[in-house]
């Protein structure tokens, strides 16, 4: 008999001194061990069954011990899942933040940017009103020059005497020809000069003297001049007076505005002029108008 012989003769005896054990004293494992030898063909297949029964609590501590790792596994990417939403919440909360902060520096900016362009626009208009004046007051010395003159004004009918300094009695521009002599209603003849302008441009004293302010109906609102050398000169037609009756002016001192009071209403604006030499009879404007104004 071979080891393996007596080996496998030696287990079939302890089997079956175990199943009369089992037998005579029934468990549940040994009522088990019973089944499993009836239903046998050898003794060979119940150690074999016996072996896989005692295997099964081992394969019951594996399964347990791999389903905790696996329940550690998953509770750790819990964790870190709750980590990463907890940190993407920060995230969010913080950028929200900064966007805000980002939106409120854009309105500062674009309230900055309006107030700027504001500032530019009022400034351009301020330098164009500036240029305005500039060029205004240019054009008032080139005037003053014009009207202004140091000289003796030449007249038809020779040689009078006229104040040292003069000026056009009418501001500019202006414009005026001579009209002397022209017929008007009633039967006259035009006494005077008719110099057209802008309603309410200035009418200026033509030299040094003092003032009379009337009124009539073919004149409407006048001025009457007398200056140093004893001349009077008639103002007509205006449309206002900035001097008060009696008072006294200088040559180019504004008097009132052209316009059209009188018998004017419905011509343009203008100013009547008439020049008395010495205070004496009225003689024709045109050449001292043309010299004080040309």
């Amino acid at each position: 008999m071979t080891d393996a012989e007596a080996a496998l003769s030696q287990a079939e005896s302890a089997a079956r001194t175990a199943i009369r054990d089992r037998y005579m004293h029934p468990t549940a494992a040994g009522t088990w061990a019973l089944r499993v030898l009836t239903r046998s063909a050898s003794v060979s297949a119940v150690l074999h069954q016996v072996a896989l029964r005692r295997q099964l609590p081992r394969s019951r501590i594996d399964t347990a011990q791999q389903v905790a790792r696996a329940s550690s596994i998953v509770s750790d990417q819990q964790r870190q899942h709750a980590t990463i939403l907890s940190g993407a919440a920060r995230a969010a909360e913080d950028l929200q933040a900064e966007r805000a902060r980002l939106d409120a520096a854009l309105l500062v900016a674009t309230e900055e940017v309006i107030g700027a362009r504001a500032e530019l626009e009022e400034i351009r208009r301020v330098a164009a009103e500036l240029a305005a004046v500039r060029a205004a007051l240019a054009a008032a010395d080139q005037a003053a020059e014009q009207q202004l003159i140091g000289r003796q004004a030449v007249v038809a009918g020779g040689q009078e005497a006229w104040p040292p300094v003069m000026a056009c009695p009418l501001g500019l521009p202006n414009g005026f020809s001579s009209s002397w002599g022209a017929p008007r209603s009633g039967g006259r003849s035009h006494e005077g000069v008719d110099m057209f302008a802008a309603r309410g441009t200035p009418v200026v004293a033509a030299g040094a003297g003092t003032v009379r302010v009337g009124r009539n109906g073919l004149g409407g609102l006048t001025v009457n001049l007398h200056d140093v050398a004893g001349n009077r000169y008639y103002y007509a037609h205006l449309d206002s007076v900035g001097v008060l009756d009696g008072q006294a002016v200088e040559a180019g001192q504004i008097l009132g505005g052209a316009g059209t009071s009188g018998n004017a209403a419905g011509t343009p604006p203008h100013l009547h002029w008439q020049v008395h030499p010495g205070g004496g009879g009225p003689v024709d404007p045109f050449p001292l108008a043309n010299a004080l104004c040309r």
